[in-house]
């Protein structure tokens, strides 16, 4: 995995979690 591959990663999950607790 690279950089970019484990932003995009961290990057759903915090969309995830904002949608789901906003």
């Amino acid at each position: 995995m690279t950089w970019d591959d484990s932003f995009l990663l961290v990057s759903q999950l915090l969309i995830i979690l904002i949608l789901e607790f906003w």
